[in-house]
């Protein structure tokens, strides 16, 4: 086991070891909080339920997600455009002045594991708060994971959250704020930090389980550990797009920023990705470029075509509404002689003058 660090300022105590898992939302910090908990570290009893998004459950815990809410309700400005709900403004600004206040509560959170010999907790969040908690935890173990950034945000789009629906660039602009925070820690506290893709996990499982061990200092059974942890691990739940998928062509060109990022953090990492340095030209991306190319050719011909059909509709239009106002003009005058005719069949006259009327009926027909 590794020598914890011991400070009196420290909410926890020496024989405490505290376990912080983190790392950008939909990146896989929910299985690795499973596989830790399944080699024994205890990540909480009042978890997040499972739903249509995480079907294997959540792993947070929900007092940690609650506080870290709070936080950044109180630390990111409200009027910016952004997500407040994972702490992202447009200027990714968070007033480390306004979290100090939260600091009784996270203490109060701490005090209330502190028997616990090795305890932790999973909440993406965390990644924006980590020299808060490492202040307050100075002896805890990082364990920190990423993924592939159009992974990440093909989930995100699949997820439907009406705020990434509106703006779907914050999928990845907040994909390199949640990373550039956490390697900036990372790089910072190596000694007692684990940096694992995901995209890698099913393929090292053996080499995370040895640096879980060796890194964490933690004491694993005699089971396996490694056969452990693909039990848990399922494919088909954490779906990364093929490294030839136009997508990823299409992320490498326009999200230069997040692709930088990604290397790295595959340069750092302890376990890094699957070999994403260079992504060649894909027949997928080949014939999308085409198609923005044959599209920008044939605009100003079909920007032609459609002011003709909007002209011709537009007198078609104005032929209609023409006839119609004739339709109307002819009824009413046509309604007038109706009322005309009947005032005179009705009237005392008509009647007093329908024997003559008989009598020169009659005369026409004998001249004939």
């Amino acid at each position: 086991m590794t020598d914890f660090d011991e400070n009196p300022a420290s909410a926890s105590t020496p024989t405490s070891l505290p376990i912080v898992i983190a790392g950008m939302h939909r990146s896989g910090t929910s299985l690795m909080a499973s596989c830790l908990q399944a080699l024994g570290v205890d990540v909480g009893s009042n978890l997040m339920p499972a739903n249509a998004h995480n079907q294997k459950g959540y792993f947070e815990d929900v007092e940690f997600v609650d506080l870290h809410r709070a936080i950044f309700r109180a630390a990111c400005p409200a009027e910016e455009p952004g997500w407040l709900e994972v702490g992202y403004t447009e200027s990714e600004h968070l007033d480390m002045a306004r979290v100090a206040p939260f600091t009784e509560a996270a203490k109060q959170l701490i005090e209330a594991r502190r028997d616990l010999p090795i305890w932790g907790w999973k909440d993406p969040r965390t990644t924006l708060l980590l020299p808060f908690w490492h202040e307050l935890l100075p002896n805890a173990r990082y364990v920190f994971v990423y993924r592939h950034p159009w992974d990440v945000a093909d989930s995100l789009y699949r997820r439907g959250d009406s705020i990434i629906a509106e703006r779907p660039e914050y999928a990845y602009q907040i994909w390199t704020y949640y990373n550039r925070r956490m390697l900036e820690f990372y790089n910072a506290n190596r000694e007692r930090s684990l940096l694992v893709s995901t995209n890698a996990l099913q393929a090292q499982m053996e080499r995370v389980t040895h640096l879980i061990e060796a890194k964490l200092g933690l004491s694993l059974d005699a089971e396996t550990p490694a056969e452990k942890l693909r039990a848990i691990v399922d494919g088909e739940l954490l779906r990364n797009l093929p490294l030839d998928h136009g997508t990823v062509a299409l992320a490498h060109a326009h999200c230069p920023d997040a692709v930088a990022l990604l290397r790295a953090l595959d340069a750092a990492a302890d376990v890094p990705s699957p070999g994403v340095a260079v992504v060649p030209t894909t027949a997928a991306f080949a014939a999308l470029h085409r198609a923005a190319v044959q599209g920008e050719k044939n605009m100003p011909s079909l920007l032609r075509e459609n002011e003709r059909l909007a002209a011709e509709s537009n007198c078609q239009a104005e032929e209609v509404r023409r006839l119609h106002a004739r339709e109307a003009e002819l009824s009413q005058l046509l309604g007038a002689r109706d009322t005309t005719i009947q005032d005179m069949v009705h009237s005392t006259s008509w009647r007093l003058t329908a024997p003559i009327r008989a009598i020169k009926t009659t005369l026409r027909r004998v001249h004939r």
